[in-house]
């Protein structure tokens, strides 16, 4: 009678307890994500920058060998810069489509 009535709505409201933490779970996780997506945004348009930089680094340099005032290891350290801002630059981008992936199967749970 009122016993098995009372264990059902604990049994109820346990389930309601469970399903609102899973809930909540779920939306710190989104937000987490969030927050991680931005930061690895923040990464490639970094990476853009620094990209731009420095290409204006090795024409900079080119000019300067081509008229004689600098020398080949300076035109080779500019490139190698360059390389290397790229080489961040697709790490950042991989980064941040791998997480945007993550962020949008975490977003189809809900």
């Amino acid at each position: 009678g009122s016993h098995a009535i009372k264990k059902k709505k604990l049994e109820v409201q346990a389930a309601e307890n469970t399903k609102q933490n899973t809930a909540e779970l779920l939306l710190l996780q989104m937000q987490r994500l969030w927050d991680e997506l931005n930061e690895v945004y923040q990464q490639v348009q970094l990476a853009q920058k620094s990209i731009a930089v420095a290409e204006e680094n090795v024409r900079l340099n080119e000019d300067h060998y081509h008229a004689g005032i600098s020398i080949l290891s300076d035109l080779l350290d500019a490139q190698n810069l360059l390389q290397q801002s790229r080489d961040q630059y697709t790490e950042a981008a991989t980064g941040y489509l791998l997480k945007m992936s993550e962020y949008k199967q975490a977003t189809v749970t809900l």
